[in-house]
């Protein structure tokens, strides 16, 4: 299996037979990936075999969004302007299809890591916000920070994916 990440492209993966735990991330991405898409909100990425692209492995959903200054931790504002909010890229979906294996997520992570590095202009940070306190241990596991406004808004500074990002490729 030689796995690939994809811009979702409605004449090619077959949205119809993608199935995860929860009824909305499958809504999004039968019925309103493709129009966030054309009206420039969002672009989804979907995670495919290369021998058989139409199936949908995965896929997550990218977007610009901005976190106040007042939600940082100290430790961050200290080097930043006096702004009264900072661009981030917000990964706003993550799925995997219910019949593939667990690592699938990780892969999605890091695609979305050095796709956000590759086509998200400028930004701070990558912001998720977590569904539950599981997905809030995970993404920490991978080193985000919980934001002051929600224990279950995290960000990853820039600068920390960068290296990781930039020493895999």
């Amino acid at each position: 299996m030689s796995l690939e990440v994809q811009l979702l492209d409605k004449n090619v993966h077959d949205r119809g037979n993608f199935e995860c735990r929860d009824v909305a991330l499958n809504d999004f991405l039968k019925r309103r990936a493709n129009k966030e898409h054309a009206k420039h909100l969002s672009n989804t990425y979907v995670l495919v075999d290369s021998a058989y692209p139409p199936q949908i492995l995965g896929y997550f959903t990218l977007s610009n969004n901005g976190v106040a200054m007042n939600d940082l931790p100290e430790a961050y504002k200290k080097h930043l302007p006096n702004y009264s909010s900072i661009p981030t890229t917000l990964l706003a979906r993550m799925a995997r299809d219910q019949h593939t294996r667990p690592g699938f997520g990780e892969h999605l992570l890091k695609a979305a890591l050095k796709i956000s590095l590759k086509e998200g202009g400028t930004f701070f940070a990558l912001e998720v916000v977590a569904k539950n306190q599981a997905l809030v241990s995970y993404y920490e596991s991978y080193g985000f920070i919980q934001l002051l406004d929600d224990e279950t808004h995290l960000f990853l500074p820039r600068a920390t994916f960068e290296k990781l990002v930039l020493s895999e490729m």
